[in-house]
């Protein structure tokens, strides 16, 4: 009878406790999930962020961007920026004075602007070296002749100088070409010494209005290590909100996350950012239509597109296909809600592999000239016309759901189902799910539908699963094979039943707790949990 009595006033405490922390994020949850409004530019000619998207000089500017590569150099006592050797058809090519690379990047500017864009995501301008110490790991690696390159430290304090005065040059060409400038300086998550060179950095622009917004961090799926709570996430951007605010307050900053898969660790909805930039590719069948529509019907933080394409070379696949493309993705995202636009990338490469080679809006054949006569390698391909004849003040369409909005590549090899619940018990609409295979080699995600249920589809049998939804907790498992049986239609099935999901708070990790103790908490059998 003790034992009862003990095990009776347990369930009768954590209910109390429930209760409580029910109430608590009833008075809370809303005002610390979703950071609140910063002070931002008050200059007219620093790009703001309003209710309804970006603002330049009082009128609404529509971000239309191309992603360009810069190429780092140096030479006797100098260091500067010039175009990538990616985009040089010769690789000696990249091995010209700064003059000339000056110059090549000047006309690849021009070139940009004439073709319609009005922004520059430029990346390649700060690297992790791969150095064991982290004070020594980060920095730029620039090239002095097809045999020899040089490390400039970020922790030697004679780099800054010569890194600094190189960025001021390549910034002010592209303000001279009419185009705004988001720079990707990616600042590592386990590298504290990493931030004191952010704050160097932002205070250096911290008045330059070439500036549209800055980048901190590109693809967390794929350049951060392989798990990060929410909970780590989130305190790591407020640390970078704070940088920002201190050292460069009238600027916007921004991450580039992959896209709905990112809700497992950046929730997008929980990090602290003035705006999400999204890079959405064609991995299956119309996954870029259906993820922007996603982004359009859940988000509340503004977003844009931070990285889309597709390749097209005119044989295995026609330039046609990358032009339908980009018009349906640029009309599918402004319909959605997104607040910019751009494309990846500037310039076909030979990285050898197709898929990435040849996403560029120039081939590799040919010169072209710009307004002014410079002299570009490389022609653009049809796809820069749609960009060219892009009017943003143009009428929206509809933000379009397309039939295969819940399984994109039509598999029906297995399935996993389920549903999700809040704690209350209601539904969690366009929760996220994913699967993978035994090896963790291949996946596939969907979401669920309105009543919380959800029906994962693959073409392999799912090893491990995960579940989560934005501001919500991440579940996850591993049904392994005995646990699938043919359901009606045939296909290998397995039912997780019902999964509740708590807030990202810490009432939301005590309500967790308790209804662990009181047996409320999913399917043991297929080892649900945090």
């Amino acid at each position: 009878m003790k034992h009862l009595s003990i095990a009776k006033n347990s369930v009768q405490g954590c209910a109390f406790i429930r209760a409580t922390a029910i109430l608590a994020m009833a008075f809370s949850l809303v005002s610390c999930l979703r950071p609140g409004p910063h002070h931002r530019a008050k200059k007219k000619d620093m790009v703001q962020l309003g209710p309804s998207g970006f603002i330049l000089n009082d009128s609404a500017f529509f971000p239309l961007a191309v992603n360009y590569i810069a190429g780092a150099r140096s030479g006797g006592n100098d260091f500067w920026f010039g175009p990538s050797a990616d985009y040089q058809n010769r690789p000696e090519g990249h091995f010209c004075p700064k003059d000339t690379a000056l110059q090549r990047f000047r006309a690849d500017m021009r070139l940009i602007r004439e073709m319609g864009f009005n922004s520059v995501r430029i990346v390649g301008i700060w690297n992790d070296l791969g150095m064991d110490d982290h004070k020594d790991s980060l920095g730029i690696k620039a090239a002095i002749s097809l045999e020899h390159d040089t490390s400039l430290l970020f922790s030697d304090p004679g780099t800054w100088p010569l890194y600094l005065h190189a960025l001021d040059e390549l910034f002010s060409i592209c303000a001279e070409c009419g185009l705004k400038v988001i720079p990707l300086s990616t600042v590592y998550l386990d590298i504290p010494e990493n931030e004191g060179y952010l704050a160097r950095y932002l205070d250096h622009f911290r008045n330059n209005t070439a500036i549209l917004a800055f980048d901190l961090f590109n693809e967390p799926l794929y350049f951060d290590r392989l798990e990060r709570p929410k909970q780590e996430a989130i305190r790591t951007v407020a640390r970078w909100r704070k940088i920002v605010d201190a050292h460069a307050p009238d600027h916007l900053f921004t991450l580039g996350l992959t896209g709905i898969r990112e809700t497992f660790e950046f929730d997008p909805e929980l990090i602290d950012v003035d705006f999400i930039s999204f890079h959405p590719y064609e991995y299956e069948p119309d996954q870029v239509l259906n993820e922007l529509a996603w982004y359009g019907r859940e988000l509340n933080v503004p977003w844009m597109v931070g990285e889309t394409a597709i390749p097209a070379d005119n044989d295995s696949v026609p330039y046609a296909a990358q032009t339908a493309f980009a018009m349906r993705t640029l009309a599918q995202a402004r319909a959605c809600g997104a607040i910019g636009y751009s494309w990846w990338q500037y310039k076909d490469v030979r990285w050898h592999n197709f898929h990435a080679a040849y996403m560029g809006l120039l081939s590799r054949n040919g010169r072209s000239l710009t307004a002014r006569g410079d002299t570009v390698e490389g022609t653009p391909k049809p796809v820069a016309k749609v960009f060219r004849s892009f009017d943003p003040r143009s009428p929206k369409g509809p933000c379009v759901e397309l039939p295969n909005y819940y399984n994109y590549s039509g598999h029906h090899g297995s399935r996993i189902t389920g549903k999700l619940v809040d704690w209350h018990g209601n539904p969690v609409r366009q929760g996220v799910i994913i699967g993978w295979n035994e090896y963790w080699t291949a996946s596939y995600h969907t979401v669920t539908h309105d009543d919380g249920t959800f029906e994962l589809m693959g073409d392999f049998r799912f090893h491990h699963w995960m579940a989560s939804g934005l501001r919500l907790s991440v579940k996850r498992g591993d049904p392994g094979d005995a646990l699938f049986k043919p359901a009606a239609d045939g296909v290998a099935t397995y039912n997780l039943g019902q999964i509740t999901l708590y807030p990202i708070s810490t009432w939301g990790g005590i309500l967790e707790w308790c209804d662990r103790k009181t047996e409320k908490f999913g399917n043991r059998e297929s080892r649900v949990g945090p």
